[in-house]
């Protein structure tokens, strides 16, 4: 399993990196985005498409890829490359922790975690052998880290909640 780590670039607060695959720009906090850039050149924007799904677009403005979750209360769910029309699952792989697997039919592709208390880095591993798509590995690490943060803020208001 080859690891690697997204780490937000200390020189810009807002960009974190993941060598060799690309870099995300995340936007403000309550807007819920991100620019998604691969090493090739070739870079897409994150956006809510709905409260719970996700769609990336690419530079001329066409949907390049989305996620739709499984359910209301389930974790992971789906995403969906525009141009292949491919179909890959992002499910959760711990109860305990924010870990998730990349799968496609039933070949795991990729682990991603958020490690840390801020969620802010996402540690990694991409099975031996499986090429996977950079805008797939830089969305599901956006995901992932999305899903840590809301962990992280859900956690500290019922810390907060249960103070007062």
């Amino acid at each position: 399993m080859t690891e690697l780590r997204l780490r937000r670039d200390p020189d810009d607060r807002k960009r974190c990196v993941l060598d060799g695959v690309g870099d995300m720009r995340v936007g403000k906090w309550y807007e819920r985005r991100a620019t998604l850039s691969a090493d090739s050149g070739e870079s897409w924007e994150m956006k809510p498409a709905t409260w719970t799904s996700v769609s990336a677009t690419d530079s001329s403005g066409a949907e390049a890829a989305t996620y739709e979750p499984r359910g209301a209360f389930k974790r992971g769910g789906e995403i969906q490359l525009a141009e292949s029309g491919e179909r890959y699952d992002l499910k959760p792989s711990s109860s305990w922790r924010n870990r998730y697997a990349l799968w496609t039919g039933d070949a795991e592709l990729a682990a991603v975690e958020t490690t840390g208390w801020s969620a802010q880095e996402v540690a990694v591993g991409v099975s031996e052998g499986a090429s996977v798509d950079p805008l797939l590995l830089l969305m599901a690490c956006f995901l992932v880290r999305r899903f840590g943060e809301d962990d992280a803020a859900a956690g500290a208001a019922a810390v907060t909640g249960g103070a007062g």
